[in-house]
């Protein structure tokens, strides 16, 4: 049941309790509800936004239906808000509550309304009407079923990145699929999540006519015995954590150039990882006055817009530090002077499975820094003489990959293993 939904069902009770206890004037009752949408991180109403010009609609018809009848009071305003589940918990806490004040503050402006009829519900996040998208998308979603049975626990208890607390049904949703299906939610449906909704009841007093006395017949005394039935619910919340995910890979483009490389992507959170590739070159090219001689390591920290390390365009910050002995003709070579060069960069790049599996797959990266480069100059004969020491700085390409990747899900292999009787 949606909040909206449980918010009309509070307004019926009111309205059937009025009307079973009204005695002096009968009543006429109209309900008014309307909702209104926001964009992401946002608290601004905006008119022009979605369908949200028939919240001015539904606003001019509450005061005309006010301000045209003296008859008329509002008894009961319910303004409930809204709001997505990636990101946060605190902020969507606060947009959510910042949605519902927004409305209240709309609605306030156009339309004297007392304190005291004014009831308001933060909802945080609407889970259940995510379930009732989902299930009434006429395009059903992978893993439906499962994404339903998630959504109807409410009581698991999950942890973000940082250790903060959060919904439980963030991790599990985030497993399914390696946060494939979490994307096709953001997708489809987070958008319609964020928004506040209000439900205006107004009574309309009407002096009723005279009902004859009713005729009271003697009713026997029967004593009824009421069985009561408890159940006791299981209220431990149930922790859930986010399925730690790892990609062993290596780099074609140094691979062709007989650069041996391996690297480790680990998925930190929803959005983050950290990636380090080695690489280490210790031969010549056909004589030795061709050689690129390295031993380097590059730690990168990337942020996600998909599933990190499954499928998604990604953006990092990496450090390379490298000790080299390079030469390229016949002329020169250039060797690290016992301590590593180092740098930092930025880069771009977009993984995707590679063919249907869903272990295998392959990312593009390229990206640009700056080198401090100390290197000695020696000639370039064999056991040629030193010649001099140089610094540069280097502004240019820092990274450059086609990277061919395995992924191993260390919660699933965990599974498999039976604990010791």
């Amino acid at each position: 049941m949606t909040t909206i939904q449980k918010i009309t069902l509070r307004v019926a009770t009111l309205l059937t309790t009025i009307s079973l206890t009204q005695s002096l004037c009968a009543q006429e009752y109209s309900r008014l509800d309307a909702c209104v949408d926001f964009r992401i991180n946002s608290a601004i109403i905006d008119e022009g936004y979605n369908d949200n010009n028939q919240l001015t609609q539904s606003v001019e018809e509450l005061i005309n239906t006010i301000s045209n009848d003296p008859a008329a009071e509002i008894i009961s305003v319910e303004i409930c808000g809204a709001a997505s589940p990636d990101g946060p918990a605190e902020i969507n806490r606060q947009l959510s509550h910042a949605r519902m004040m927004a409305l209240s503050d709309y609605l306030r402006r156009r339309i004297e309304i007392p304190d005291s009829v004014v009831v308001y519900n933060d909802k945080y996040i609407a889970w259940e009407h995510l379930a009732e998208l989902i299930s009434d998308d006429p395009e059903p979603i992978k893993h439906k079923s499962s994404l339903l049975a998630i959504l109807s626990q409410d009581n698991r208890v999950g942890y973000d990145w940082l250790g903060r607390q959060q919904d439980g049904r963030i991790n599990a949703i985030w497993s399914l699929d390696d946060g494939s299906t979490w994307s096709e939610l953001s997708r489809r449906y987070f958008a319609k999540m964020r928004n506040a909704c209000f439900i205006v009841v107004c009574i309309r007093r009407v002096e009723p006519t005279p009902e004859p006395e009713p005729i009271i017949e003697h009713i026997p005394e029967v004593d009824v015995v009421v069985e009561e039935e408890y159940q006791i619910l299981d209220t431990q919340p149930t922790q859930e954590h986010l399925t730690p995910l790892i990609n062993i890979k290596i780099n074609g483009l140094e691979a062709a150039a007989l650069i041996a490389n391996i690297g480790m992507e680990l998925r930190l959170t929803p959005r983050l990882s950290l990636d380090v590739i080695g690489r280490y070159s210790p031969y010549d090219y056909f004589n030795h006055a061709r050689k690129v001689r390295v031993m380097a390591i590059q730690p990168e920290l990337r942020y996600w817009w998909g599933a990190p390390l499954v499928k998604g365009h990604f953006i990092g910050i990496h450090v390379p530090i490298a000790g080299f002995n390079v030469q390229l003709n016949d002329k020169y070579r250039y060797q690290d002077p016992n301590h590593a060069l180092w740098g930092v960069g930025i880069s771009y790049g977009y993984a995707m499975p590679l063919g249907k599996s869903s272990r295998w797959g392959v990312e593009f990266t390229i990206g640009v820094g700056y080198m401090d480069i100390t290197y000695d100059t020696y000639d370039g004969g064999c056991n040629g003489r030193y010649l001099n020491t140089k610094t540069k700085n280097y502004f240019g390409p820092t990274r450059l990959g086609i990277d061919f990747s395995y992924r191993f899900d260390i919660k699933s292999n965990s599974k498999s293993k039976t604990s010791p009787k």
